[in-house]
C-alpha cells in the first residue's frame, strides 16, 4: 500500500501522519496553545467560525511563530541541537575508547 505523502516547496517527501503529527504538536505548545483553546472553543461552542476559517487560523499562527524567530534564535536551537548530538554521541562511545 503506498503511503500518503506530503511534498514540500523544496521537494522533500513526507508522510502525511508525520506532517500532521508535526504540527498538531507545534499548536500544543505554549506561544499556541491559547489562541488554539480560544478558536475551538468559539467554534465549538458558538458554531460562529467555519472549518475553513479555524484552518486559516491556525496555518497564520504557525508561520506567525516561526516568522518570529531570530538569527540568534536559529543559532540557539542549532547550538542545542548539536550539544545534544554531541552528548548522545559521548554516551554511545565504547567504555574502551581511547580518551583524546
Amino acid at each position: 500500500m503506498a503511503q500518503d505523502l506530503r511534498i514540500s516547496p523544496s521537494d522533500t517527501r513526507y508522510a502525511a501522519a508525520d506532517v500532521r503529527g508535526f504540527i498538531r504538536d507545534a499548536l500544543n505548545t505554549a506561544p499556541a496553545v491559547e489562541v488554539v483553546q480560544e478558536l475551538l472553543v468559539t467554534h465549538v461552542e458558538g458554531k460562529l467560525l467555519h472549518p475553513s476559517v479555524v484552518q486559516e487560523e491556525l496555518t497564520g499562527l504557525i508561520q506567525d511563530i516561526v516568522g518570529a524567530a531570530t538569527h540568534a534564535d536559529w543559532i540557539a536551537i542549532t547550538t542545542g541541537l548539536i550539544n545534544d548530538a554531541r552528548e548522545a554521541l559521548i554516551d554511545d562511545e565504547p567504555a574502551t575508547a581511547c580518551a583524546r
